[in-house]
């Protein structure tokens, strides 16, 4: 019996104790989000406690031409509708405005429909509010309950260039509006893995 309490007290010895009450002590979490968009949550992780390693699964760049977007920028006024559907298509679309010599209050005229609560907050920071977010925080929720009829508008939808779902460009189209598709910005897996990790 001796033994097993020299082995149980040996064993507490070599295993430093911490006295760390946070939740996520002693923890190491690995962060796949894009660098720009991780650091409020990888900060709200290390306060609680974690350990964090950062490996974004995606990178996020301009696309391969910003005329598309530029041309729609230029005509808004033609626009019944724009839809924002996430905050890297919000931050790439107000730039281009401020590029293009505009801003918010060239929308005056174009209702603005987002998807998800992080996207109108990334909106609402840069003063401009949404006129619509369905109640459910995906793409297909935003066609369902769309505020108004949708048959006859021109909307316009600055998204990723490659890849992204096409069930929301489909249903509107289906409902009888026009909508134009322009990339906003590029996303990709990165070429390397920095040593660190």
């Amino acid at each position: 019996m001796m033994v097993g309490e020299e082995n149980r007290q040996s064993a507490t010895r070599e295993r430093p104790m911490t006295t760390d009450k946070r939740p996520l002590t002693g923890k190491t979490i690995l962060v796949t989000r894009s660098t720009e968009q991780s650091s409020e949550f990888s900060d709200r992780l290390t306060q609680d406690g974690a350990k964090v390693l950062s490996l974004p699964a995606l990178e996020i760049g301009p696309p391969s031409s910003w005329q598309p977007l530029d041309d729609s920028i230029d005509r808004l006024d033609e626009f019944d509708w724009l839809i924002l559907t996430s905050a890297n298509g919000v931050n790439s679309f107000c730039e281009r405005l401020l590029v293009r010599g505009k801003d918010r209050q060239h929308l005056t005229n174009v209702k603005i429909a987002v998807v998800g609560k992080k996207t109108a907050q990334i909106l609402k920071k840069r003063g401009i509010e949404p006129d619509f977010i369905p109640p459910d925080f995906v793409a297909d929720a935003l066609v369902e309950h769309f505020p108004e009829s949708v048959a006859g508008c021109q909307i316009l939808f600055p998204r990723v260039e490659t890849g992204g779902r096409e069930v929301l460009v489909k249903q509107l189209a289906e409902r009888g509006a026009k909508v134009v598709e322009v990339a906003a910005y590029e996303s990709h897996c990165p070429q390397t893995i920095p040593p660190e990790t």
